[in-house]
This record gives structure tokens, sequence and C-alpha cells, in this order.
């Protein structure tokens, strides 16, 4: 890894905690960002769109 802050948070995939739990389906992750990105799916929204046609 080119630092020790990468290292860090690549260390994080490999641990069995998952302390960050989804309230709506029950699915747990072990980083809070993961979560963040995953509530996405349950409320339908999509925060992105394609600058040449709108999509």
């Amino acid at each position: 890894f080119s630092n020790f802050s990468n290292l860090k948070e690549h260390k994080k995939t490999h641990t069995a905690d998952k302390v960050f739990t989804c309230d709506e389906c029950g699915k747990s992750f072990n980083m809070q960002r993961k979560l963040v990105k995953h509530r996405i799916r349950h409320t339908g929204e999509r925060p992105y769109s394609c600058s040449a046609c709108g999509k």
C-alpha cells in the first residue's frame, strides 16, 4: 500500500466484526460508509445522473 492509512482501511475488510447494521433489512457491515451506501437501496434515491441525457 502506498501509505499506512490505506493499509488500515484495507485491513477493515478482513475483520469479522460487523458493527454497522441496517435498520431496514438487518444486513451488517464492517464500515459505516458501506452501510451509508447500502441504505440508498432502500430509499430509491438516485443521487447521480448522466450529464449527456439526464438519465
